[in-house]
C-alpha cells in the first residue's frame, strides 16, 4: 500500500482545519440566532444607549458572572481545579489589557481607512470614537486570566494536547473570542437593554461577525508570541503591573 504523500497530508490537514472553522461558524451562527430570538422575540427588547450612571453596575455584574464562569470552564477542560501562579497570571492580564486596547483602536482605525467604516463601536463607556472602551481596563485583564487558565488546561488534558500548539491555539482563541463576544452582548442586552459593542455587519446578529476573525488571528498570533517572550523573562509580576499601568495611561490619553 502506498503511503500518503506529504502534499496530500498537508491538503488533508488544511481541509480538516477549514471544516472545523466552518463548523465553528455554523455553531456561532446558531448561538447568535438563539440569542437574537430570545432578546428580540421573547423579551421584546429595544436596544438603547446605556446611561453613564449604569456603567459601573454593568461592569460589576459582568465581572461577577463571567469571572467564575470562565475559570470553571477551563477547570472543566482540564478535568481538575487549576491553581494559578500569581506573577504569571498578572503578566497575562497586564499584557492582554495593553495589547488588546491598542489592537482594538488600531484595527478599527485601519477598517475606517480601508472600508470607510469601523468594524464595531462600543456602546458602553466608549473611548477613542467608540473603537475601545474604558471598561476594557477590567474586561481585558479578565480575558487575559482566561487565556492563562486555558493554556494550563490545554497542557493538563492529554486529549487537548493537539490544540497546545501555535497554529491550532491561535485559531481556537479567535473562535473563543467571537463566542465570548456573543455571550457578553446577549448578557448586556438581556440585563441592561444595551449593546456592549455593536458590530456593523449583522451576520451574527451584530453581536460578532466573520469579519473580525482574521484580525483576531493576526492579533492573537502576535499576542501569543509576545507572551511567550515575556514568560522567558524574569520579574513577571512587575512586567504585568507595568503593562496594566501603561494600558490605563493609554486609555486616559484617548479622546
Amino acid at each position: 500500500m502506498r503511503r500518503p504523500t506529504a502534499a496530500w497530508l498537508r491538503a488533508r490537514l488544511v481541509l480538516r482545519i477549514l471544516s472545523g472553522l466552518l463548523l465553528a461558524y455554523v455553531l456561532l451562527k446558531a448561538l447568535s440566532a438563539a440569542g437574537g430570538w430570545l432578546l428580540w422575540e421573547v423579551l421584546d427588547i429595544t436596544p438603547t444607549p446605556l446611561s453613564t450612571g449604569r456603567n459601573a453596575l454593568l461592569l460589576t455584574s459582568l465581572l461577577l458572572v463571567f469571572a467564575p464562569v470562565l475559570y470553571l470552564s477551563t477547570c472543566a477542560l482540564a478535568r481538575r481545579f487549576l491553581r494559578p501562579r500569581v506573577d504569571t497570571l498578572v503578566l497575562y492580564m497586564g499584557t492582554t489589557c495593553l495589547c488588546a486596547t491598542l489592537g482594538e483602536v488600531g484595527t478599527d482605525s485601519l477598517s475606517v481607512a480601508l472600508l470607510k467604516r469601523p468594524l464595531w463601536l462600543y456602546h458602553v463607556w466608549p473611548v477613542n470614537h467608540g473603537y475601545t472602551s474604558a471598561i476594557g481596563l477590567f474586561t481585558w485583564p479578565l480575558y487575559g486570566g482566561f487565556l492563562y487558565f486555558l493554556h494550563q488546561a490545554l497542557r493538563a488534558n492529554p486529549r487537548l494536547r493537539p490544540f497546545d500548539r501555535e497554529g491550532p491555539k491561535v485559531l481556537l482563541l479567535a473562535v473563543d473570542t467571537m463566542l465570548l463576544e456573543i455571550c457578553v452582548n446577549v448578557f448586556s442586552l438581556g440585563l441592561f437593554q444595551s449593546f456592549f459593542f455593536f458590530y456593523f455587519r449583522g451576520d451574527l446578529q451584530h453581536f460578532s461577525t466573520w469579519e473580525i476573525f482574521v484580525p483576531y488571528v493576526v492579533l492573537g498570533y502576535a499576542g501569543l508570541k509576545l507572551l511567550a517572550f515575556l514568560e522567558r523573562r524574569r520579574h513577571h509580576l512587575a512586567i504585568g503591573l507595568a503593562l496594566q499601568a501603561l494600558g490605563i495611561l493609554c486609555v486616559w490619553a484617548m479622546p
